[in-house]
């Protein structure tokens, strides 16, 4: 018997179900990422996102604006400083765990313990994106699996004809940088409508040309510049030393306060001006739902869905009722999409599946979800060995999307 192994690849943020009228889901609009730097848990994340929303709102240029995460490891910061304040114990007696723990939970902060964390956390990052830049830099070569999802998650808004922006935080604008070397090299993907807005810039470019800003005390950067001195410059003097965030590195504390209103403006003009910078060329009409394959190793894995109607839509019948498939990728690594029209929505159940069709050796196929405007954790199979036309009639299925229309006219969907 065969063994089909399934390996689920999150991406972004998990949901089961969404609400939306066609006319949201039918606009082309603008696709808003952020992209987080170390050091960051998903709760400050979610407040640095709420940031970026509160500054730019629900729509720029009467085009509404979607919001998701682009997320970066945190890199076990904390589990690191534990051991190193233990190490440091040892080697000063003026430390203790009760000053640690005074510190966490803001009780009290001792000159010793100042000295320590700033030492501490400033190495940590300087280390960590030392590295990080080396890697990311040989963007053609390096890749890992947040690269990976970032570029799905962005080449899923771009081939819908959204036009797409990373405000892109600490060591988020190496990966936004290395996404974009590879997105422009895809000649399915129109670069012009994807933008980076550069935060706390540990770069030496911003990959397309688009605005950054960097406080001239944020102590992380500078650091980083004493090593790799093609590191860009600061570009904002309005900062000074604050007592909150020694570091002068935080995207929340320094970069979006509201009592720093100059480098606030400035953040924001950059949001702003990338945005003015995005422009697409492609008609957008895509329905509800897109799905968009890709494998791993050249050779012809297609995408198979059954609509509603049990229509089947493939490289052999890639029109459909509801939509119809792109192309039939024989010899690369995709993508192949399917787009349902905003013309015809048919509610009821989409099923998307793939099959090896020919090839050699094991593949891993990943088919990743657009419904709703809702981007769908991403989902991988590995297919063990080609099957030719046989495997048409019985594609392995990774999803089963059900798509229901409610009395008011808004659409919501189940997922299976």
């Amino acid at each position: 018997m065969k063994t089909i192994f399934f390996v689920f690849l999150l991406t972004l943020s998990l949901s089961n179900s969404a609400y939306a009228t066609l006319n949201n889901v039918c606009s082309s609009g603008y696709s808003v990422f952020f992209g987080n730097g170390v050091n960051n848990d998903i709760n400050k994340m979610d407040r640095s996102l709420d940031q970026v929303r509160l500054i730019l709102g629900k729509n720029y240029n009467s085009e509404q604006i979607q919001y998701y995460k682009a997320q970066n490891d945190s890199n076990g910061l904390l589990l690191d400083l534990l051991t190193t304040f233990e190490q440091k114990m040892a080697e000063d007696p003026t430390l203790v765990w009760s000053m640690l723990l005074d510190f966490i939970s803001g009780e009290t902060v001792s000159h010793a313990i100042v000295n320590f964390l700033s030492d501490y956390f400033l190495g940590s990052q300087i280390d960590y994106t030392t590295q990080l830049k080396q890697n990311l830099a040989q963007f053609t070569q390096y890749s890992d699996s947040t690269l990976i999802g970032h570029v799905e998650a962005y080449t899923m808004q771009l081939t819908q004809g959204r036009k797409v922006m990373v405000v892109a935080h600490s060591q988020g604008n190496l990966y936004a940088n290395a996404a974009y070397y590879r997105l422009a090299s895809n000649p399915h993907i129109e670069i012009d409508a994807f933008g980076i807005a550069g935060v706390a810039d540990p770069a030496n470019e911003v990959a397309g040309g688009t605005p950054y800003v960097t406080s001239k005390n944020d102590m992380v950067i500078n650091a980083l510049r004493a090593i790799e001195t093609a590191t860009l410059p600061y570009n904002d003097s309005s900062v000074p030393i604050n007592t909150n965030d020694l570091l002068g590195h935080g995207f929340e504390e320094i970069y979006t306060n509201s009592t720093y209103s100059a480098i606030r403006s400035h953040t924001t003009s950059v949001m702003n001006t990338t945005l003015s910078s995005l422009h697409t060329n492609v008609n957008n009409t895509n329905g509800p739902i897109t799905a968009t394959l890709t494998w791993d190793i050249p050779g012809d894995i297609d995408l198979h869905i059954y609509e509603p109607s049990s229509t089947h839509v493939y490289y052999a019948s890639r029109q459909g009722l509801a939509g119809s498939l792109d192309r039939d990728d024989t010899t690369g690594t995709g993508p192949e999409h399917y787009y349902t029209s905003c013309s015809n929505v048919i509610p009821g159940t989409y099923s998307f599946g793939v099959n090896y069709y020919s090839g050699s050796g094991a593949k891993t196929a990943t088919i990743q979800l657009n419904v709703l405007g809702e981007i769908l954790p991403s989902r991988s199979i590995i297919l063990p060995q080609s099957r030719g036309s046989g495997g048409n009639g019985s594609p392995s299925i990774l999803f089963n999307v059900t798509l229901k229309k409610d009395l008011d006219g808004s659409y919501t969907y189940n997922l299976q």
